[in-house]
């Protein structure tokens, strides 16, 4: 559970910190203004802190388990199952009452045309300098825990290297038990080592920039300020390692499939959320091609956001969680919802399709999905995607078994015998098939008329060159994306 909870906080860092720095780093300023603007601005450098010390904090207790169950086996142990969701949230709150300040000292500002995301500590807190809370953050959160995480695993250490050679009758059962805990030892050394080698080299730059700030007479070489910068990306990289550690000591299924489902989710939703973000900013980028991406992107967001979770959960509890009718409603939902993304990206696919067929083949005509028609047929894409699915509303259930909750779609008893095998065939047929045809037809059609092309002139052979470049570039994106999304999940297996 402190393993799980170190993984939640990881997930915050990248979910609110890397969006906002890619698009500040494409864009060149922050992007989103208003009273949203000065939220995100806040909570970007919030939360991505709260991360940071949950992360240490679980840290110290996964070590304060490993020493009560190496050093004190016979011992209650010092972290019971019902003493952790209390420990957890004490970590969270601990985290957020510490740097708290910062929604305060950070706001979004106007500087020479642009927005900027930036500290006003002196302005809020007065004589009270950022360098002095930042020390006590570290000293506090970083290098007390450290030393009394090295304590602790130096005691286990000796500790198991002292333990006595079982009897022959209990060998077997004193060699697992101590083999388990070694692993789980490993594990958690790795992660302690990679959160220091990751961690510590930023703090300690960070306090020498800022106790050095408020002298202007001293000034870093540009070699520190790169060590400064680099410092910066080893602690967004950290985030990513704890689960390679995971993976890499652990043979486990739950950890693995938990850190997959987390690493797909994060992948998710940011490139998805880019996708969208970057179409609605940019105005020059609100043609229909776009807008249709940017359509597949919404209903890819939807994937994660109520699969992911669910899937989660069952992995780490094993049945559903939440039951009544909040419960029935949500269990209808997971279904109703994970088929409709599906169904809006196939009919953005055959979209984009038509409107590159239009773009490529008849250049001179009117284009066949005009920027005021696209969000009709983006309406339409969702429509037609909850009718066809509205079965699963029906049929989506939550059941009790002596195990737990299970959310379970109930065809036969709701709809008939055959109604899920006639339901699924034809879905596949109308959505899958169907629509390949026709992506093969229409790709088919272009690609010959892309070869049969007249050289352009010299005048114009970049130009030319250019866009031919692109359109075969977004050929390539939709067929990729939609062979890869798409035939594994809708041909049907029989084993």
């Amino acid at each position: 559970m402190l393993i799980a909870n170190m993984a939640m906080s990881d997930l915050l860092f990248p979910i609110f910190l890397f969006p906002l720095r890619l698009a500040e780093f494409r864009v060149g300023s922050w992007i989103i203004g208003g009273a949203l603007g000065q939220a995100l601005c806040k909570l970007h450098i919030f939360l991505a802190n709260v991360s940071g010390v949950v992360s240490i904090q679980s840290l110290v207790l996964i070590a304060v388990d490993r020493f009560g169950a190496v050093v004190v086996p016979l011992r209650s142990p010092l972290i019971t199952r019902k003493l952790c969701p209390f420990f957890i949230i004490a970590t969270w709150i601990t985290a957020m009452a510490v740097f708290s300040p910062l929604l305060v000292a950070y706001k979004l500002v106007k500087y020479r045309e642009r927005l900027m995301c930036v500290r006003l500590w002196m302005e809020f807190f007065g004589g009270s300098t950022f360098a002095n809370y930042f020390l006590a953050v570290a000293v506090v959160f970083l290098f007390i825990p450290f030393v009394l995480v090295v304590i602790f695993y130096s005691i286990i250490l000796m500790k198991l290297k002292m333990q006595a050679h079982p009897g022959e009758q209990s060998a077997n059962a004193e060699e697992k038990r101590t083999r388990r805990n070694r692993n789980v030892l490993k594990m958690a050394t790795a992660i302690i080592v990679g959160f220091f080698i990751f961690w510590i080299p930023y703090f300690s730059s960070a306090v020498i920039v800022n106790f050095s700030a408020p002298d202007s007479s001293i000034s870093f070489s540009c070699s520190f300020y790169l060590f400064y910068i680099v410092t910066n990306y080893m602690i967004y990289a950290n985030c990513a390692i704890n689960p390679i550690i995971c993976l890499t000591f652990s043979k486990a299924l739950k950890i693995e499939l938990t850190v997959a489902y987390s690493f797909i989710l994060v992948v998710s939703l940011v490139g998805n959320f880019l996708i969208v973000l970057i179409v609605y900013k940019t105005p020059t980028l609100r043609k229909p091609i776009n807008m249709l991406i940017a359509n597949m992107a919404i209903s890819d967001l939807l994937f994660p956001i109520i699969l992911f979770p669910v899937r989660l959960v069952d992995v780490q509890v094993g049945s559903w969680l939440i039951g009544g009718n909040l419960g029935q409603a949500l269990c209808k939902l997971h279904f109703f919802g994970t088929y409709i993304s599906s169904l809006v990206s196939v009919q953005s696919l055959v979209l984009i399709t038509v409107d590159r067929f239009g773009a490529v083949v008849v250049p001179l005509r009117s284009p066949l999905i005009t920027s005021k028609q696209c969000p009709f047929f983006i309406v339409a894409t969702w429509i037609i995607a909850m009718a066809v699915h509205s079965p699963y509303l029906a049929v989506s259930k939550l059941v009790e078994y002596p195990g737990g909750m299970r959310c379970t779609s109930q065809w036969r008893e709701t709809l008939g015998a055959n109604a899920n095998i006639n339901f699924v065939l034809v879905v596949a047929i109308v959505f899958f098939y169907t629509p390949f045809v026709l992506l093969a037809i229409l790709y088919s059609v272009i690609l010959i008329k892309l070869k049969r092309q007249a050289h352009p002139g010299e005048a114009s052979a970049n130009a030319e060159e250019q866009r031919t470049r692109r359109i075969r570039n977004v050929l390539k994106m939709a067929i990729a994306n939609y062979v890869v999304s798409f035939a594994g999940y809708h041909c049907p297996v029989r084993g």
